[in-house]
């Protein structure tokens, strides 16, 4: 069917929900961008788009396509839910020894060449 009509939108959506079950996630990116091209609202393939580009490690192309929905459709709820979700696990990841979470050493703290950062947690024992 796709050779005689290759911009079918549903074909293409449909062939896109098959490669990704099959994990195919480039195959499936591709179809969902032609899908795009003809339609950039259509939420079930930004949504579908978004959960290949969270499978592959794209957390900010995922939230993207989810932010797109939102714009196009406030009441779209799954859009905020997937997105929160991404949202969570991307600060969960980072994890509390993550460089990104700690402040930059003030220039004091460079000169005195300290290597603890402020923020470092003190032990205390009783006397």
């Amino acid at each position: 069917a796709l050779r005689l009509c290759p911009n079918h939108q549903r074909l293409l959506l449909q062939r896109a929900h098959v490669h990704t079950q099959m994990q195919e996630f480039h195959s499936a990116i591709v179809d969902l961008s032609h899908v795009l091209n003809q339609q950039p609202n259509s939420a079930e393939a930004l949504l579908l788009r978004s959960k290949v580009y969270a499978k592959q490690g794209h957390t900010t192309l995922a939230i993207k396509d989810l932010t797109a929905i939102t714009k196009n459709d406030p009441k779209n709820w799954r859009a905020y839910y997937e997105r929160a979700y991404l949202r969570h696990k991307q600060v969960e990841g980072m994890g509390d020894d993550s460089a990104s979470l700690q402040p930059p050493m003030s220039k004091e703290n460079k000169a005195d060449g300290a290597d603890a950062a402020p923020h470092t947690a003190v032990t205390y024992s009783r006397p």
